[in-house]
């Protein structure tokens, strides 16, 4: 009885974090959540860091998420929906939780903890579900589409805040939790904010990035992150194309997915010298890769502006 009481108390003076895909500003919510006298613990996998300490989280591992195929991401999810739900259970005395949308049904996770602990939750949406995946055919008329929606009432509904990235995917979500233009659900939108002292421009002949890839005395054009089915790469294929002739301009594609997998056939198909494809950087690599961009691409696909953020 005496252990139950230590472990409770301890729990109580922890916020829970899930995230399977954890970035920097995943830790920096982290940070800030941080009961006065306690810790946030982050269940995701291994997140980046930008080596300076923090003593306000402790990263627990997790399953990661495979983006090689749409079966291996499947996978990566179920795993972590169920280690997930055992750690909450594990947890479920704490002060309170914070849950992304990635994987997808974890909020679902979050309400359950809800209903059978009491356990208050927030939910933070980097992509507006099941509207994301119309994309991959799944219709509104669909019987999951619907049902994925009316679940979503109870799960932003039960919620102590739901905060998105964009007023437009906010505007998606009020329109699915609220389709009569009654405020049942409130959901705010919080812009994306940078590290401007990890983040930074540099000269590229200080920069080694730059230098091992050939970009000293080039224009670098760049797509730095996801590159899956929402994601638009074919403009920045059809100018690599066209413009293969000027050496003074490369082109460079770095991430994973669909996209980034069209990006290399094209490259070897195509013979083309002027752009380069390369996999995820490492986090400590990440300021260095970036600052080796003159022309950053962001993109998306026409109709996915409100339901998804690009990563």
């Amino acid at each position: 009885m005496q252990n139950s009481s230590v472990v409770i108390a301890a729990s109580q003076g922890i916020t829970l974090l899930m995230n399977q895909a954890p970035d920097s500003m995943t830790l920096d919510v982290a940070e800030v959540a941080a009961p006065p006298e306690g810790v946030t613990l982050v269940f995701g996998g291994v997140p980046q860091t930008n080596g300076e300490p923090r003593r306000r989280y402790i990263a627990v591992p997790a399953p990661r998420l495979r983006r090689d195929t749409v079966w291996s991401r499947l996978y990566s999810w179920a795993l972590f929906l169920c280690a997930g739900f055992w750690w909450l259970f594990r947890h479920r005395h704490a002060r309170s939780l914070i849950v992304y949308s990635n994987p997808p049904l974890l909020p679902l996770i979050a309400l359950g903890a809800r209903w059978l602990w009491g356990l208050r939750y927030s939910v933070i949406v980097y992509d507006v579900y099941p509207d994301a995946l119309g994309i991959a055919g799944l219709r509104p008329g669909n019987w999951l589409f619907r049902l994925w929606q009316h679940t979503n009432k109870l799960l932003y509904g039960n919620a102590e805040m739901t905060v998105t990235l964009t007023s437009e995917m906010a505007g998606a979500l009020h329109r699915m939790c609220n389709p009569h233009g009654k405020e049942r659900v409130q959901i705010c939108s919080v812009p994306v904010w940078v590290d401007l002292f990890r983040l930074k421009p540099m000269k590229k002949s200080d920069n080694w990035f730059a230098v091992e890839h050939g970009q000293t005395a080039k224009l670098t054009v760049m797509h730095s992150g996801n590159c899956g089915r929402t994601h638009d790469i074919r403009p920045m294929l059809q100018s690599a194309i066209a413009l293969r002739d000027l050496e003074a301009i490369h082109f460079m594609i770095i991430g994973a997915g669909d996209g980034w997998e069209l990006a290399r056939r094209v490259v070897r198909e195509q013979g083309l010298a002027n752009m380069t494809v390369l996999p995820w950087q490492p986090a400590e690599v990440v300021p260095y890769s970036l600052a080796t961009s003159d022309v950053s691409i962001v993109s998306t696909r026409p109709g996915t502006e409100s339901v998804m953020f690009p990563s």
